[in-house]
């Protein structure tokens, strides 16, 4: 086991916190996580990505 600071351990002092209750539906981040999936904001497209995946030697094992 190895010490590390707190500051340095933002996993950890994340998973610590409780989450604060829902008590408002109407708040939940679901349309901005639709709209981060749509294909606009795709760093690359559906085509590029699966002839990369096809030439690559290790996703061919």
């Amino acid at each position: 086991m190895k010490y590390k600071p707190g500051r340095d351990n933002v996993t950890a002092d994340c998973l610590s916190r409780l989450p604060l209750p829902v008590t408002d539906h109407s708040q939940e981040q679901e349309p901005e996580m639709v709209a981060l999936l749509s294909p606009e904001f795709a760093a690359v497209t559906v085509e590029e990505l699966k002839s990369a995946c096809d030439a690559c030697p290790v996703l061919q094992q």
